[in-house]
């Protein structure tokens, strides 16, 4: 018998409302407040479970199997709306505001 190891994945999103003078206090307020576990996800906030293998485990050619991945990811990124390109990228909408204002 062998030892395999497959990864769990969830995921959990919450939509806070929050009053603020800006988007970014509201960002840090409600930062703030998770950090401080004010704000605690749970079940009900869950919204995807991915079960899957490390690449590594896979028996495949790792460069091909990438570049099939790539041109797969080509032709459907503009499909993407730009809130989840962003998250890709920078991690959230607000990351990628800030690169933005940075790299101007």
């Amino acid at each position: 018998m062998e030892t395999y190891n497959v990864e769990v994945r969830e995921v959990l999103k919450r939509s806070i409302n929050v009053n603020a003078k800006s988007i970014e206090e509201a960002v840090d307020l409600v930062s703030r407040r998770y950090k401080n576990e004010e704000i605690v996800l749970d079940y009900s906030d869950h919204i995807e479970t991915s079960i899957d293998v490390p690449l590594l485990h896979l028996d495949v050619d790792v460069a091909a199997f990438s570049s099939f991945i790539r041109l797969q990811l080509a032709k459907e990124v503009n499909e993407l709306p730009i809130e989840e390109l962003a998250k890709i990228v920078f991690g959230d909408l607000t990351s990628a505001k800030e690169y933005y204002e940075t790299d101007k």
